[in-house]
């Protein structure tokens, strides 16, 4: 039987380039840039899989099998493979490990290099604005459109998992915050809805959230210890109250 090949594309320090042959169930083209930060590092955390591959180019197409994979460590030495389901930004997070290289999943126009993270399951496009200062609900919202992006669309538990998830695992973002996202009553108070008018259907209220208050109409995830970092959805006086934000970017 004669199969189709479809080429995945690695992209090494110098970013040249690896040719991989998948097979036909594998209809991705997917790539996987080289993360120079974290050389000589490993993380233990968030780990889907991990053990002994032939090659880095092998490490990637475990990787590219399994669809919550977003980043690999791989040692061309000790041909040790782990596979990730988020992607790491600090570091200063790792452990060592000489030889390590780190590989991230990048998305062309939704860039870990640009700040970007991107699930691969939910195909969200966020970018976590944790040391900007501190803004208030409209402000946060003039930060992300005058970038051609929005406050964040956190309507589905993969997009939330995602996202809470890469908060956690990088002290590269503040994990005990708030973070203002989209959902909204401006219009009609306790009607919520995201900042393209989609209705809210999937939400993680807080337990006894939202308020009846006329005055409440913004949304955060409440990470801080306030909140016990749990990262449910609080509304809150979003013309008043200043916290960091979360923008997306809306892939075409």
């Amino acid at each position: 039987m004669r199969l189709t090949f479809h080429l995945l594309i690695i992209l090494s320090v110098d970013l040249h380039h690896f040719r991989l042959q998948l097979s036909e169930a594998s209809v991705q083209h997917l790539k996987f840039a080289h993360l120079g930060d974290y050389k000589d590092k490993i993380r233990t955390s968030r780990i889907i899989k991990n053990g002994s591959t032939r090659s880095m180019v092998h490490c990637a197409q475990l990787c590219s099998e399994i669809e919550a994979c977003v980043s690999f460590f791989h040692n061309k030495n000790t041909r040790h493979c782990s596979l990730h389901d988020v992607i790491f930004f600090s570091p200063d997070d790792g452990t060592d490990s000489p030889g390590m290289k780190y590989y991230v999943y990048d998305e062309g126009d939704c860039s870990f290099r640009e700040g970007f993270i991107y699930s691969r399951i939910s195909k969200a496009c966020f970018s976590i604005r944790s040391n900007d200062g501190l803004n208030n609900w409209a402000s946060s919202k003039s930060f992300c459109k005058l970038r051609n992006f929005r406050l964040a669309t956190v309507d589905s538990k993969e997009k939330y998992d995602y996202t809470v998830a890469t908060i956690k695992q990088s002290s590269r973002f503040k994990g005990y915050a708030n973070y203002y996202i989209g959902l909204n009553d401006h219009a009609k108070e306790g009607k919520f809805v995201w900042v393209d008018g989609t209705p809210a259907q999937w939400t993680k209220w807080e337990k006894g959230r939202p308020l009846k208050d006329v005055k409440r109409n913004c949304v955060i995830l409440a990470g801080s210890r306030t909140y016990n970092g749990v990262f449910s959805f609080v509304d809150k006086r979003g013309l008043d109250a200043a916290f960091r934000w979360i923008c997306e970017k809306v892939l075409p």
